[in-house]
């Protein structure tokens, strides 16, 4: 009998998506199984949710929805070197051929050469679900254009999730960074570091 577990998910282009019974991951050699304490919501999974991504890559329903994710490793394979079991971890999974597995769900298969990582102890797990997928997109978007003391940059969308990092992450290089808000928002954005609103 398969072992079955609730997930977040996508049942078709119909419906919402609703809380369901799913089953479980599939154990590999190579993977971790992760208990999963926090998930996050992104621009991505709304696009995954409506439909939007259909003409791009097959969706194989149910769709669990998520990326992100933070949580504890229940179980690790045999091939696996660099978690143990009950490590605390983070990160994002990536999406594959199809769109199916997700990350608001229990548990989750992550590869361990996948996107995941000791989570930070001075981080809850709310705030590393909340970063992983954000987070490497702003480091990606910020080590492209290596800002320093002499460089002043603008960072449009700086209250999202990958502009709010990209505004720490830029003015911690000693770039002067103009970040755009909107009225309300400008002492946030001057406590992440940015220079002008």
């Amino acid at each position: 009998m398969t072992e079955t577990m609730k997930a977040f998910v996508l049942r078709n282009f119909d419906e919402e998506p609703v809380v369901s019974d799913v089953p479980a991951p599939p154990f590999g050699s190579s993977n971790l199984i992760v208990r999963v304490h926090a998930a996050s919501i992104n621009g991505w999974d709304s696009a995954v949710a409506a439909g939007y991504l259909r003409e791009m890559m097959p969706y194989e329903f149910p769709v669990t929805l998520g990326k992100d994710f933070a949580g504890v490793v229940q179980s690790v394979g045999e091939a696996v070197t660099g978690f143990s079991m009950g490590d605390e971890v983070f990160g994002f999974l990536t999406t594959g051929a199809s769109l199916h597995e997700g990350s608001i769900a229990e548990l989750i298969a992550v590869p361990e050469n996948g996107f995941v990582a000791l989570k930070p102890a001075n981080l809850d797990s709310e705030e590393a679900a909340a970063l992983a997928f954000a987070g490497s997109a702003a480091l990606v978007a910020v080590d492209a254009i290596h800002p320093s003391e002499r460089d002043t940059i603008l960072i449009n969308g700086a209250t999202g999730g990958v502009g709010s990092v990209a505004v720490q992450l830029a003015s911690k290089r000693g770039a002067k960074v103009f970040a755009t808000a909107l009225p309300g928002d400008e002492e946030y954005l001057r406590d992440l570091g940015a220079s002008e609103t």
